[in-house]
């Protein structure tokens, strides 16, 4: 059953009554969470940020891998109301100090040290360089979390409303940010889902940095149709194909490298079909080469 909310949390909330017991993710460490699940920890979740000072029309910055907690994190905002503001992995300080100035963010989440690179260094120097910014970094194991039974009343944003700034890639310039509600994600993530075919019991793969509005854009997808989203903190060409394929991936993407990728594993073994319910391979940013052809 589709669901049509134009807001995230209203999204979290119907899906959570009517599936409650399907999963929406799955991690490359084998951990699961069902829909009611995710409904609840990400309450749990606000209830912590909000211990921290975070309230609605607040703008949150966050530089996270594609962790479970990562996208239970993008919940919890929404049933607070603040604005968030996604940044995606390769940006280093002076990209992540402009999007957190430009935003004026009041909170920047990040990891710790991860794949050799100290953020938590980084987002001490951008808070000691800007007033009012408190930086917290985070590990799986210990993202807020407090009493649900303390969260302030939950408000429906207006369709209009401000609820994310996303940067896009500013290698020869600053980055560049685009403002969106949570209504136009949800138009792309309904209009993806009927692209691609996703439905309940479908398992797509989110294998790329969340914070990117593709990442974004799937969680509004599998909230809509009730798919399983199948979550790798860092890409790998031979564990996440593993990892993708026992998980039975419907929709292994997320672009030419990921394809070619899953082909030179598949022509390793050509007798044996590593997605036998594949839908699609979807893509997005870079051309179809010849050599994308099994």
């Amino acid at each position: 059953m589709r669901i049509d909310h134009q807001n995230l949390w209203d999204l979290v909330l119907h899906r959570s009554q009517i599936s409650p017991d399907v999963e929406i993710l799955v991690d490359e460490q084998g951990r699961r969470l069902t829909f009611l699940q995710y409904r609840d920890q990400a309450e749990e979740m606000a209830a912590g940020l909000q211990e921290l000072g975070i309230n609605q029309g607040d703008v949150v910055a966050w530089e996270l891998p594609t962790w479970i907690e990562t996208v239970i994190l993008a919940a919890a905002l929404s049933r607070i109301g603040a604005i968030q503001n996604p940044i995606i992995a390769i940006y280093r300080e002076r990209e992540v100090s402009f999007c957190v100035r430009q935003a004026g963010a009041k909170m920047l989440i990040t990891p710790g040290d991860f794949r050799g690179f100290d953020f938590g260094e980084m987002g001490q120097n951008i808070e000691s360089e800007i007033p009012d910014l408190t930086h917290i970094a985070v590990s799986p194991e210990n993202f807020p979390s407090g009493r649900k039974e303390n969260l302030q009343p939950y408000r429906a944003p207006a369709e209009d409303e401000l609820r994310w700034l996303c940067y896009t890639s500013g290698t020869t310039a600053d980055p560049k940010g685009a403002k969106h509600t949570d209504a136009s994600i949800a138009a792309i993530g309904d209009s993806m889902g009927a692209r691609l075919d996703v439905q309940e019991g479908d398992r797509p793969a989110l294998v790329f940095p969340f914070p990117h509005i593709g990442g974004l854009t799937w969680l509004f997808t599998a909230l809509q149709s009730g798919a399983t989203l199948l979550c790798d903190a860092a890409f790998d060409p031979s564990t996440t194909t593993a990892f993708l394929s026992s998980e039975n991936c419907t929709h292994p993407g997320a672009g030419t490298p990921f394809h070619m990728a899953y082909l030179a594993a598949q022509r390793k073994q050509p007798e044996t079909k590593l997605f036998p319910n594949v839908k699609n391979f979807p893509g997005g940013g870079a051309p179809k080469p010849v050599q994308a052809t099994f």
